[in-house]
């Protein structure tokens, strides 16, 4: 066993092999290992992107380094980065600390707050898997900002496993939906609930096989609720893969429900309905709007008994572009009245005929069926406990496109997928810092749209143009103090926008 050294792009790397002979006294090599850079060849000390700065000898093996700091400067070679990323660090930490949020999250383990603000912050500023954390950290104002933060890789799990820790998520959640109510002003809040699946082939009992739309995969369901007037995520589950939705809205709203929060009405879609789950709104007497699926009894019965002369002016309604025909019709519903809007869409109609009216009569049933297909094209109903006109049914319906947004965020901006986790724990970690980051997200997105800083008729920012404006700002990072390069046009946008203010010169004492 011996370690060699070799160089690469400039850099000293270093790779174990251990050296042995065949039964002709052939030396050969087996089990080569790469240690990755030198910093200390007569200390044993290297650094990897996978284990950080760590110790090797040959006769003990790896271990872990006390202050890795120590190692990372010039003399060693370690390459400790004088220019860092600032704006985007910076201008969303200060955000993020005005507005309250800051505090929140890092009231879920405030003895290892800066990592995991750093993990919140790494999730929302790149795409990268969390092993790449350090490296972050490591060339950004996080350093300085947040320097207690413990980003080695073989730590990382252990980390997220104790955030996933229910006493964690209990401790998060009470804290974080305090903060939600002082925000909105009221404990009374409508929600929105939908869900997705998350993909994870790996094996765990939480994984499991699923098939939507015709796609089969094992995946994991993240159920997310979302706050119907400030839009703002309240909580979130994960559940077993083949876990329907229509088995999950009475926990989740029990466990709203528990927080202290008061559900006074659900937005839902087609997938929560049934029997069982009506009945527990109609106890719990939370008003409830939802979308029928094609196919059930009720939707049938409706579509058979008002579909036809629908196409009338007095049931136009205007949304947006759209052109939607609507009538309301009292309903019983479990045996408690309801209001049915049956509904076509002009141009979803248009769609669906040119489509069935494209393919053969033998891809049909029979003649009846492509014939009730024509008759159904466009309809759809909704179902409301409560009742209101045709002009107001679809702006209240389609604010469920609020949780819709978070998903986007949470799976575009939040590193929310792909899942790269094998533990339970560490998964619901993970869960937590997307969520933290989605939260923080569209914190920074409401702020932004608000309204904008050059002129009033011009579009507002969001969160992802700011992001990418506030890349340019850097800073040189000194023994005592920072300095700030001058930012363009567009990051002073941003800095109007979320009212934040910069010395050119700076200290490098720690956030707090």
């Amino acid at each position: 066993m011996y370690i060699k050294y070799y160089y690469s792009n400039g850099a000293l790397y270093a790779r174990l092999q251990e050296a042995k002979r065949d039964e002709r006294g052939k030396k050969y090599d087996i089990g080569r290992c790469q240690l990755g850079r030198v910093l200390d060849g007569a200390e044993g000390i290297f650094k990897s992107r996978d284990r950080g700065v760590f110790k090797y000898s040959l006769e003990s093996g790896f271990s872990d380094i006390e202050d890795p700091a120590v190692y990372l400067t010039h003399e060693y070679g370690g390459g400790q980065e004088l220019i860092l990323d600032f704006g985007s660090v910076y201008v969303f930490l200060q955000a993020l600390k005005k507005d309250g949020v800051l505090d929140v999250f890092k009231s879920a383990m405030p003895e290892k707050a800066d990592t995991l603000i750093t993990l919140v912050l790494h999730n929302m500023l790149t795409t990268e898997a969390s092993l790449y954390a350090e490296d972050f950290w490591r060339t950004s104002y996080a350093r300085i900002a947040l320097p207690e933060a413990k980003l080695k890789s073989q730590r990382l799990s252990e980390f997220l496993t104790e955030l996933g820790e229910e006493a964690v998520f209990r401790k998060f959640f009470n804290t974080y939906l305090g903060y939600v109510v002082g925000k909105s002003k009221t404990s009374k809040h409508g929600i929105i609930v939908d869900s997705a699946g998350l993909q994870n082939d790996s094996h765990m009992d939480l994984a499991a096989l699923s098939v939507h739309n015709g796609v089969a995969s094992h995946e994991v369901r993240l159920i997310l609720a979302v706050d119907r007037n400030t839009r703002y995520p309240l909580y979130f589950r994960c559940v077993k893969g083949n876990v329907l939705d229509v088995n999950s809205l009475a926990i989740t709203i029990a466990d709203i429900r528990q927080y202290g929060i008061e559900v006074d009405s659900c937005i839902l879609d087609a997938g929560y309905y049934c029997g069982e789950n009506i009945g527990d709104l109609d106890r719990l007497q939370i008003p409830y709007l939802l979308r029928l699926r094609a196919g059930n009894e009720i939707y049938d019965g409706l579509a058979r008994d008002h579909l036809s002369g629908l196409e009338v002016y007095e049931n136009r309604v205007l949304y947006g572009k759209r052109v939607v025909f609507i009538k309301r019709v009292p309903v019983d519903i479990q045996g408690a009245k309801a209001f049915a809007y049956v509904a076509i869409d002009l141009e979803a109609q248009s769609d669906e005929r040119r489509r069935i009216f494209s393919k053969s009569l033998k891809d049909f049933k029979s003649k009846e069926d492509m014939d009730e297909k024509l008759r159904t094209s466009g309809a759809f109903i909704l179902i409301s406990k409560t009742e209101a006109s045709i002009d107001e049914i679809l702006p209240l319906y389609y604010s469920r496109q609020a949780v819709e947004q978070a998903f986007d965020f949470g799976k575009n901006y939040a590193n929310l997928v792909p899942l790269r986790i094998h533990s339970e724990a560490a998964l619901r970690g993970h869960l937590m810092v997307s969520f933290m980051a989605t939260a923080a997200i569209m914190t920074i997105d409401g702020l932004l749209g608000k309204a904008h800083p050059r002129a009033k008729n011009r579009k507002s920012m969001n969160f992802p143009q700011a992001r990418s404006c506030l890349r340019q700002m850097k800073c040189q990072a000194y023994e005592s103090h920072i300095t700030v390069s001058e930012p363009d046009r567009q990051s002073n946008d941003v800095l109007k926008a979320l009212k934040i203010a910069y010395n050119r010169q700076m200290s490098t004492a720690p956030m707090r």
